[in-house]
């Protein structure tokens, strides 16, 4: 598993400096692009430079995205050499390079094509070239112009069939690049989620090879909830739990294998009841999306067994409701695979 990587623009690399330092080592990529037009200015080769020349020292691994403009920028000819002079890990080519200066180009520097784009006889040709070969999607600043959840599944497994990774960006509209400032997502539909929820939609839900942060910053919830993950393969679920069953916040559970599809029982939540906690009737209400649910003493030999509710469910005098998932995270429980561990975190109200 790859770890999250990042978008970096020579205008806010200032801002974003600091918590680039605390990823050091990690080779994470590091996506930039080399052409932006409205970050240009008298200073911007240099900026460029020093930028990547940092970014280097960290061990990143960077990602240029490049078009003709920027040859002339950085008075080079030679997009490989100017690849090598940046230290570049990857070239994406943009626009302004036709199809045989592709091929060229990738006899001699691993570059990246856009995946959004790109059709899939020139994708094989390039794999035939070179196996340093890889796929990076757009991102999309305006409203209704990124692609759907079908289309972007169809385009990576074409290109997942010719043994071609494949990178997808995800946002943060809290903290976006201007100039529109309303998230720079591939898939439309991932515009305004939570950058965790997105996250895991890519990398659970359609089985990404890479992941990068197109905008500028994580909030904390979500940059939590992605480095548990990473460091555990362990999903957090945000959510409020009765004060009388507080004590399950942090505890870690197994989705059981054979979980309905109305509902995740987790495996390990019985044992609660084993222990000889009598479980008595309480806030037995109807059952939405997001709610949290232990059965009771009426339900016998389940009696502890807790749920988390992926499809509406009626009341029910066995099973209490103790909670529910916090309302932004709740599409959660449409990504999440039976047999996944989880845990409960508490959401602090900010």
């Amino acid at each position: 598993m790859s770890y999250l990587g990042y978008s970096v623009y020579i205008s806010t690399f200032p801002q974003q400096k600091a918590f680039l330092a605390t990823l050091k080592n990690k080779e994470t990529y590091i996506f930039t692009s080399l052409h932006i037009a409205e970050e240009m200015n008298e200073a911007y080769v240099q900026q460029a430079t020093d930028m990547l020349v940092w970014l280097n020292e960290q061990g990143f691994k960077v990602i240029g995205d490049v078009s003709k403009r920027t040859l002339e920028l950085f008075k080079e000819a030679d997009i490989v050499k100017l690849a090598r002079r940046l230290e570049l890990y990857m070239i994406r080519i943009d626009y302004g390079f036709n199809d045989e200066e592709m091929m060229a180009l990738a006899k001699s520097f691993p570059i990246v094509f856009n995946a959004s784009t790109v059709d899939s006889a020139l994708a094989q040709k390039l794999k035939q070239v070179s196996k340093d070969i890889f796929a990076i999607h757009n991102y999309y600043p305006r409203e209704y112009t990124g692609l759907s959840s079908k289309q972007f599944t169809a385009i990576n497994q074409r290109l997942q069939q010719e043994f071609i990774q494949v990178f997808g960006f995800i946002p943060n509209h809290k903290k976006s690049r201007g100039p529109i400032y309303q998230g720079l997502p591939t898939v439309e539909s991932e515009r305004y989620l939570p950058t965790a929820v997105s996250y895991f939609e890519m990398s659970l839900g359609m089985a990404m090879d890479n992941i990068l942060l197109s905008d500028l910053a994580l909030e904390p919830l979500d940059q939590q909830m992605i480095e548990v993950y990473e460091t555990t393969h362990i999903v957090s679920l945000p959510c409020m739990l009765e004060k009388s069953f507080e004590s399950l916040y942090e505890q870690v559970f197994t989705i059981r294998i054979d979980s309905p599809e109305c509902a995740y029982r987790l495996q390990e939540s019985r044992e609660f009841a084993t222990q000889g906690t009598l479980i008595e009737p309480i806030n037995c209400l109807e059952r939405i999306v997001g709610s949290i649910t232990c059965d009771n003493r009426h339900y016998g030999r389940y009696s502890g067994e807790i749920q988390v509710i992926r499809e509406a469910l009626p009341r029910d005098y066995r099973v209490n409701v103790i909670g529910k998932v916090v309302q932004e995270y709740v599409k959660l429980t449409e990504i999440i695979k039976n047999g996944q561990k989880i845990k409960l975190i508490k959401y602090e109200i900010s």
